[in-house]
């Protein structure tokens, strides 16, 4: 509403307003000479009344208002205008103090969104850490089985004929790695070295309850150093005779061997191993005194005894059964007969009584390994020797499928520590 008041002067308003008035600055009311006194929520002027509006609105209707009569008495006079001097200028700085908030406003929230996006990848990095901190199920990645000798013998065909089944069983891979050297030596002790955590096993045959009667240099102590995990197979080996010898039973080999000291000779594959054993305990229970003639694998003794070049031999089933129509098989090492030579007679039946010198084989580890570790393995290699694909392909290769649990394993191997060292101390085996 615009009122036309000529009149009317500064000291109408309040003291404040008045100081505001002589600066120039733009005070709530415009009231300069000549001027008007504008309200600033004034409506504009009347279209009706052709400009000013010189009646005022009330809920009683129009009331006339004489020109140049005072609005209010003095005293509500000055307080309204320092009132409405006071709601000017803290809207103005309001206003104001608003305009400089609102930039930091922004800053922060771009800001805590910065946060907030660079905390999102630190989170998950976190999340990331911590899950590869915890314990995986074992096995968590493929697994090492250790053969101590070098590829194509018995133990590397148990070997990767374990890994192959395991690995299907137990859905991760196993495989095979040969270390041969030292009569074995080097492959074991590098496991007794190894880690602890599973992920390095050992082919462990039964010549390791013996190795140290014959070895002066071990490097590792084999109920101290192993952690048992499962019996996996056994086997006889046979008792192989060169067919130009007059001896063609165990009894009449044991015969001529008495009678002729020092003239016989065996062939062996080095000290320490099965057959080694094996001979050593014939020649020690028969009473015969012989030569020994050492040889790198089972395939060269077995030419040299067809040949007639060495007398004896014991040998792995397979090739006693390869070549039985060249050489004579007089026997076998178990108690037992062999179901790949059911004509063959057991030694202990055919003129040695008490002879008993089977091979083995088994799952070992490095000392120290978790018994949940050991628990996986050793029933793995359970269904694994139990499945029939297994056992026939062992069976083939003259073995028998057997497993154990890690403490039968420890008592054979305590048991034929024994037997090795009773053996050693009868036919004075010096360790080399």
């Amino acid at each position: 509403m615009r009122l036309g008041l000529s009149d009317l002067r500064a000291r109408h308003l309040g003291a404040r307003a008045r100081r505001t008035h002589a600066r120039g600055s733009g005070a709530p009311h415009d009231v300069r000479s000549g001027g008007f006194l504008r309200h600033p929520r004034s409506r504009a002027p009347c279209a009706r009344h052709g400009g000013g509006c010189r009646h005022l609105r009330c809920a009683n209707g129009r009331l006339g208002r004489p020109a140049g009569a005072a609005l209010r008495p003095a005293g509500r006079r000055e307080a309204h205008g320092d009132a409405l001097a006071r709601h000017r200028v803290h809207h103005r700085e309001r206003r104001r103090h608003l305009g400089a908030r609102r930039p930091d406003r922004r800053r922060r929230g771009a800001s805590a969104a910065l946060v907030k996006i660079g905390t999102v990848p630190v989170f998950l990095c976190a999340l990331l850490v911590v899950g590869t901190a915890l314990p995986q199920p074992y096995p968590a990645k493929p697994v090492r089985i250790i053969v101590a000798v070098g590829p194509g013998g018995g133990d590397d065909f148990a070997a990767r004929t374990l890994a192959a089944k395991l690995t299907e069983i137990i859905s991760q891979q196993f495989f095979v790695e040969n270390k041969p050297g030292a009569g074995g030596m080097i492959g074991q002790t590098y496991v007794a070295k190894s880690p602890p955590d599973g992920y390095t096993l050992l082919l462990a045959g039964g010549s390791m309850a013996g190795a140290k009667y014959v070895n002066a240099n071990m490097g590792y102590d084999l109920l101290r150093d192993f952690t048992p995990v499962s019996l996996l197979e056994t086997s006889p080996f046979a008792l192989i005779a060169n067919p130009a010898l007059p001896a063609k039973t165990v009894q009449e080999l044991v015969t001529y061997g008495r009678a002729n000291p020092g003239k016989l000779s065996y062939a062996t594959l080095g000290a320490g191993q099965i057959p080694y054993w094996g001979v050593v305990l014939f020649n020690s229970m028969a009473g015969i005194q012989a030569v020994e003639v050492q040889y790198k694998g089972p395939a060269d003794a077995m030419l040299d005894i067809i040949a007639g070049r060495v007398d004896y031999f014991v040998a792995p089933v397979v090739s006693a059964l390869g070549g039985k129509d060249k050489a004579r098989v007089l026997g076998v090492t178990s108690q037992a007969r062999s179901a790949l030579l059911p004509d063959v007679p057991a030694i202990a039946e055919a003129g040695l009584p008490g002879y008993d010198m089977p091979a083995w084989r088994s799952i070992m580890g490095p000392a120290g390994m978790s018994a949940n570790v050991v628990q996986v393995l050793n029933r793995g290699i359970v269904r694994a020797v139990e499945s029939p694909d297994m056992r026939e392909r062992f069976a083939k290769a003259g073995s028998v499928a057997m497993s154990s649990t890690p403490q039968e394993l420890r008592q054979r191997y305590e048991h034929w520590m024994a037997i090795f060292g009773k053996i050693a101390q009868e036919a004075k085996l010096q360790p080399q």
